[in-house]
């Protein structure tokens, strides 16, 4: 099978790079050449040639019949140092390409089943001194400890969403006391605005009266004078009257 490049240990990352596949980006895996020169894994050009009858890297029309192995590359290839699969599990191991599938199949850090009792997953390496009983009470402990984390957990969760419900009902409290003393600030304004309205119409109605007050003596001295014209006016005539008598 193709490996990942990240595997592949003291080789530069340049002339590694010679050694990928076009098409599934990976090393080569029975490193095949095409009649148009371009080499590929075995398996990702038949596919290519069996899907599309063509060059997985140039569309060259290809038969399978045309393939030819590339020995001298693979034989390089062979060479390499690559760290084991199971790597991840606890093998520090790195090995030759041509001696990793032999090294992988018998890897001490690669998972099996018990085939004893109860059947879970172990690896390889423990399976001699493995002990059924001891292991699931291992397992039984490792879950109730996962177990009690989680109730930990959620007590935590539950403790928190008890306060934010409690800052919830103190707010909703606090709203209710705001609208209840907007409320009452709008039943006063609401008095206020009836009260200014009764005095405005008290002033407007003084004013009124005022002014009525101030047209009558207004007036007043206007009759005033019309009654002392018409006494002088009078007055005259009777003294035209006595001088023409003289």
């Amino acid at each position: 099978m193709a490996i990942d490049k990240q595997r592949v240990v003291g080789v530069d990352e340049q002339i590694l790079n010679d050694y990928l596949c076009k098409k599934c980006g990976k090393i080569f895996f029975e490193p095949t050449i095409t009649k148009c020169e371009h080499t590929f894994c075995r398996s990702c050009i038949e596919e290519s040639i069996e899907n599309l009858g063509t060059c997985a890297e140039c569309g060259a029309s290809c038969e399978i019949a045309d393939l030819r192995s590339v020995r001298q590359l693979k034989a390089i290839l062979g060479k390499l140092s690559v760290r084991c699969i199971y790597r991840k599990f606890g093998c520090e191991t790195n090995v030759k390409l041509c001696e990793l599938n032999e090294h992988q199949n018998e890897c001490g850090s690669q998972t099996i089943h018990c085939l004893k009792k109860c059947k879970m997953p172990i690896l390889l390496k423990d399976y001699e001194t493995h002990d059924c009983v001891e292991f699931l009470l291992s397992e039984l402990k490792a879950s109730k400890e996962e177990l009690d984390a989680v109730k930990s957990t959620l007590d935590a969760t539950i403790s928190n969403l008890k306060v934010k419900e409690i800052n919830i009902l103190s707010l909703y409290d606090s709203i209710r006391t705001v609208e209840e003393q907007l409320k009452n600030e709008k039943k006063e304004n609401a008095k206020l605005r009836s009260q200014f309205c009764f005095e405005k119409s008290k002033e407007e109605s003084l004013k009124s009266t005022v002014e009525g007050e101030n047209e009558a003596i207004n007036r007043e001295p206007s009759k005033s004078l019309k009654r002392l014209a018409e006494s002088n006016t009078t007055n005259v005539k009777k003294s035209t009257r006595q001088n023409c008598s003289f």
